[in-house]
């Protein structure tokens, strides 16, 4: 019975982990050099006040490869002024991700950095409009919140397939 859980419980993780790389939401890529820079983001439309997480991520061109790199310079800026500007370490698991909440509705510019050690590898900005958050309210006040549909279903998928693991392991066990 332990090998039952275990599966469901490793199924469900590996499908959650697959919806959130960019599953319910958008991404920014350029080409720099022989390098694509991949910037995701958690939702859809960015909003003024709602947090976003953001994942940054550096491939080779031509095959998609992960690149190394051991950190990401970000800087957040709204016409002139910076509103946020950091390194981030690479994450030794997973991507690596920043999470942050847009003061105020308008157009920003995101600047990456990658670098390996001390080596500038790829850098390239990107530019978005960050919406008001009376605009969303007023346009989806009656309706069903965007993404929970696609995250329910493959929730009952990860359910589903770990069933399906679980079937296998108990009919070798036999």
């Amino acid at each position: 019975m332990k090998y039952v859980y275990a599966s469901f419980l490793i199924s469900l993780f590996l499908v959650c982990g697959f919806v959130f790389a960019h599953g319910t939401g958008g991404s920014m890529e350029a080409e720099v050099g022989e390098y694509l820079i991949d910037v995701g983001f958690s939702s859809e439309e960015i909003t003024e006040g709602t947090p976003v997480v953001f994942d940054f991520s550096l491939l080779a061109l031509g095959n998609n490869e992960e690149v190394a790199f051991t950190s990401v310079w970000i800087q957040l800026r709204q016409k002139e002024k910076t509103v946020f500007a950091s390194g981030l370490d690479k994450a030794r698991f997973g991507k690596t991700t920043m999470l942050y909440t847009f003061p105020a509705e308008g157009e920003y510019t995101l600047t990456t950095r990658f670098r390996n050690v001390e080596a500038k590898l790829a850098e390239e900005s990107f530019s978005f409009q960050v919406l008001s958050s009376e605009s969303e309210s007023s346009s989806e006040s009656n309706s069903f919140p965007r993404g929970i549909v696609t995250q329910l279903l493959l929730v009952g998928m990860g359910g589903v397939f770990g069933f399906a693991l679980s079937l296998l392991f108990r009919k070798r066990k036999t």
